[in-house]
């Protein structure tokens, strides 16, 4: 139990410079929902609604503890379905993005929890099945309720 446990840090600061005034390449607020994510990366704020967040520059930064729950590693008979773990995950995240102005006081932050099912498909394919729950701490923000899964 003791060795399945990851503390993750992620950090990413966004430099652009443009003549083009509408171009804005950065945005770290989405509306969540139903997502088909390939990647393991979420850079994202959760908490916000889509676009409240975004400009030619930025800086974002992740922390995740992510802990197993139950090591299942069980199937029925030779059905092509296996659980293989269930894992739970509190996170934080801070960051902004802005085009002008630097200002460290429009800072935005999240607080929230994952919970994540991995299932093994056909004997080869792994997918994780995450159900999250964040509050946007910061003003504009609020509750948000998400599902997303990723093949691993």
């Amino acid at each position: 139990y003791l060795n399945s446990h990851t503390l993750n840090t992620e950090a990413t600061v966004g430099l652009s410079w443009s003549q083009d005034t509408n171009r804005m390449p950065f945005t770290l607020s989405s509306n969540r929902g139903y997502v088909f994510n390939t990647t393991e990366m979420d850079s994202r704020l959760h908490g916000y609604p889509a676009g409240l967040v975004f400009g030619k520059n930025n800086y974002y930064f992740h922390v995740d503890y992510t802990a197993m729950l139950y090591d299942f590693e069980l199937t029925y008979s030779t059905f092509p379905v296996a659980l293989d773990r269930i894992a739970l995950s509190p996170f934080a995240d801070w960051g902004y993005a802005w085009n002008n102005t630097f200002n460290i006081n429009d800072s935005k932050y999240d607080l929230g929890c994952k919970l994540y099912l991995d299932l093994v498909l056909a004997y080869a394919y792994t997918f994780r099945l995450s159900l999250g729950y964040a509050w946007g701490g910061s003003k504009d923000g609020g509750h948000e309720l998400f599902f997303y899964w990723q093949m691993r």
